[in-house]
């Protein structure tokens, strides 16, 4: 394994800055979590994202509206550089009943995108 490939050990900032981060999102999930969520990376300098089963609002646990910015079919995991699972039973199973959301983890995974951020 050469040091100098993981994009990590070339100089200058190694932050979040710039990195995009996917939040999972799908109907009945929890809104103060996402937007928690949002908002750290956001003020990290990160690119948080919205993605779901579909494009477009989302009705959460409590009935706010949390609007997709893409599909888990049209933005696959490789293209992220991070991931968040959300909060919330109701979503949580509406993600696991379609099939596109393992193989966004698995995407996730295969391209060595797990990585903790302090």
């Amino acid at each position: 394994m050469s040091p100098s490939l993981p994009l990590l050990a070339r100089p200058g900032e190694t932050g979040i800055q710039g990195r995009k981060v996917v939040i999972l999102a799908a109907k009945g999930v929890e809104a103060e979590s996402l937007i928690k969520l949002h908002s750290k990376p956001f003020e990290l300098g990160a690119v948080p994202r919205f993605v779901a089963p579909h494009i477009g609002p989302l009705t959460t646990s409590k009935g706010a509206v949390i609007d997709a910015d893409a599909s888990l079919e049209n933005e696959p995991g490789f293209l992220f550089d991070a991931l968040v699972l959300p909060d919330g039973e109701m979503g949580v199973k509406e993600l696991a009943k379609d099939g596109h959301t393992l193989e966004f983890i698995k995407d996730q995974y295969r391209h060595c995108k797990t990585h903790q951020w302090s």
